[in-house]
């Protein structure tokens, strides 16, 4: 069970990988991620929803860190019909 509903942790991400197919997705967004969010937990999901924009809205990173998540999600195997685009918010 989560207990911070407004906050993506890397459970979260677990959580998410083991959802079934949503059939009419078409948008997925998640906010106030965490930069331990399991990207490669995630990349499940993905895969399983093709022609699905998914948008990751981190908290505010350092750039170091910003570089990390940025590296780690060029390396996601997900279908080239899929688009994942990684935000982080304002200082």
């Amino acid at each position: 069970m989560l207990r911070n509903f407004n906050e993506v942790t890397p459970e979260t991400a677990k959580l998410i990988s083991c959802f079934s197919r949503f059939i009419n997705l078409k948008t997925f967004k998640l906010c106030n991620v965490s930069r331990m969010f399991d990207l490669f937990a995630f990349s499940v999901f993905i895969r399983r929803h093709e022609n699905v924009k998914f948008i990751l809205e981190y908290r505010w990173q350092q750039d170091s860190a910003r570089d990390g998540i940025l590296a780690i999600a060029k390396k996601l195997i997900i279908p080239s019909s899929c688009s994942l685009i990684i935000e982080f918010a304002k200082p």
